[in-house]
């Protein structure tokens, strides 16, 4: 029997996937989510305290620890009744002097797509009493390595036994690698790149789980969400059950076993809740790992694991992935703190008698050029209507449709002017600018919220991914600019932000819905 508290959280992850357009029946859907429940604390602090106890000696890839520690494994993966994944149905791959991959397959079920594989890595190895090389101190005492990566591995093997409890196997084929060697410089997975136990061009994801056991703030890093479009919102959407907090990391390092499969162009990414001051150190032991952070990164695990087996498309590489760096990154999410003037005038005064703008400046090449305004010009209504003050002007001219006009008071002519003002843009009445991302087609990133403007009072800020407005879905800059028009009283914004989706309500002011 399911206790109260994991019936409600099943009903809860039905309703998001039958909202999100999801494919599974009621029946499946209950049965990912009990077994999604199924992974626990205490399953994998059982697995961390084992492997990270002083008996394994710190697991040094080759070692006397490192090899009981592999046995361990192996009686574990037995017991959930996994097939090996090595050469003629074995679970160890050795290599090198002494050091052995450890493999096991979970076998599609669906005819066809069984042949494609989604490869789950953690490495066991660690660095055993430590050398001067790859510690940092002190020498001599055993490095347990319970974060790293003992983490990972219980992740994994949780993982594997929630997908046993399934009442089918996934679609595609799952392949568990357990990688020995990671801190010699990953000589497992390059070993296993070289020497594959299934065809390599079979391998459509690849997922490595590395140190996972420190959560803080419910954040965590995703690395490599760039090498396929639209990873991101993906990942955003696995997460709804989880409610991590992501950093998306562009820069792709040779900082771990992911590395090995992104130089073979395989799409795939790194779950990693981030280094501490016990990374490779003595004191990284059982009892400094997030139980409860542990088990929310490893649920999210399975989610994601389960979405990657059954869905219908693989992900395609991305190899734009290669050249991206933190720099690029930089670039592309600096805030516009000053947007390029709409309009094009400035002013420090007002008419004393009526209260109207006074120009001081006219800026070259402007809108405000093009229609014939001069400085000290008293303007009096834009679009046809009276400006009451600074802020109503602001507006007035942020939601102008592209040609329009305006009415001045000049020295010299005995009538108001009403002057053609064209603009080269559409009219930003939500109070928002934004840049397109080719990594994810499907959103763009705001880099402009405009003080007080409806997107400000809504709550949406510079960063968040928008990913739909009202029915109409992101689909690039232009649509977007072009429906935005078509907005009369309010609408809702769904958006992304730190890996969460969110939605809210964009009101409009009176005047917008007016004119």
């Amino acid at each position: 029997m399911i206790p109260q508290q994991h019936r409600l959280q099943s009903f809860l992850i039905l309703a998001l996937l039958i909202l999100s357009g999801g494919l599974l029946s009621a029946a499946e859907t209950t049965a990912h989510s009990t077994a999604r429940l199924s992974i626990r604390e205490k399953q994998l602090q059982k697995y961390i305290d084992v492997l990270a106890d002083d008996t394994f000696e710190g697991r040094a890839a080759g070692s006397r620890g490192g090899r009981a520690a592999a046995g361990y494994l192996v009686q574990q993966l037995q017991r959930l009744k996994l097939a090996g994944g090595a050469t003629d149905g074995k679970y160890y791959q050795p290599f090198g002097e002494n050091s052995r991959n450890l493999l096991a397959i979970l076998p599609g079920s669906d005819p066809t797509l069984k042949n494609e594989v989604i490869l789950l890595g953690a490495h066991y190895d660690h660095v055993g009493y430590g050398k001067r090389t790859n510690s940092y101190g002190p020498l001599g005492y055993i490095h347990n390595g319970a974060d790293d990566n003992a983490s990972g591995v219980a992740g994994l093997l949780a993982v594997a036994e929630a997908i046993t409890q399934l009442p089918q196997a996934p679609k595609r084929t799952i392949l568990l690698a357990f990688w020995d060697g990671e801190e010699q410089g990953m000589l497992g997975s390059k070993h296993w790149v070289a020497n594959p136990t299934v065809p390599l061009k079979q391998v459509k994801f690849m997922v490595n789980v590395d140190m996972i056991g420190r959560l803080r703030e419910n954040k965590m890093d995703i690395v490599g969400t760039r090498s396929s479009q639209g990873l991101r919102q993906w990942m955003s959407e696995q997460n709804q059950s989880s409610g991590l907090r992501f950093n998306f990391v562009w820069e792709l390092k040779p900082n771990s076993d992911h590395y090995v499969f992104f130089q073979k162009k395989i799409p795939m990414m790194m779950l990693h809740t981030g280094l501490h001051d016990n990374y490779h150190r003595p004191s990284d032991d059982p009892e400094t790992i997030n139980r409860a952070g542990l088990q929310q990164v490893s649920r999210m695990l399975f989610t994601i694991t389960l979405d990657l087996a059954n869905r219908e498309q693989n992900w395609a590489y991305r190899q734009q992935a290669e050249s991206e760096s933190k720099e690029e990154r930089k670039q592309f999410e600096t805030p516009l703190t000053t947007p390029q003037p709409r309009l094009g005038v400035s002013w420090i005064d007002h008419d004393p008698q009526s209260g109207a703008i006074i120009l001081s400046r006219v800026r070259y090449k402007s809108s405000a050029a093009a229609a014939g305004l001069q400085k000290e010009d008293r303007l009096l209504k834009f679009s046809g209507q009276a400006i009451r003050n600074d802020r109503h002007f602001f507006e007035l001219v942020a939601q102008a449709p592209r040609k329009t006009t305006i009415t001045v008071d000049r020295d010299g002519s005995p009538e108001p002017l009403t002057l053609p003002v064209n603009f080269p843009d559409q009219p930003s009445q939500l109070g928002l600018l934004w840049r397109s991302d080719p990594a994810e087609p499907k959103s763009v990133t705001l880099v402009y919220v405009a003080a007080d403007s409806p997107a400000d009072q809504a709550g949406l800020q510079v960063g968040d991914r928008l990913l739909r407005l009202g029915k109409h879905a992101v689909r690039g800059p232009e649509a977007l600019e072009k429906f935005i028009q078509t907005i009369a009283n309010s609408v809702s914004a769904r958006y992304e932000r730190e890996g969460q989706i969110k939605e809210v309500q964009i009101q409009l002011p009176s005047q917008a819905r007016e004119r």
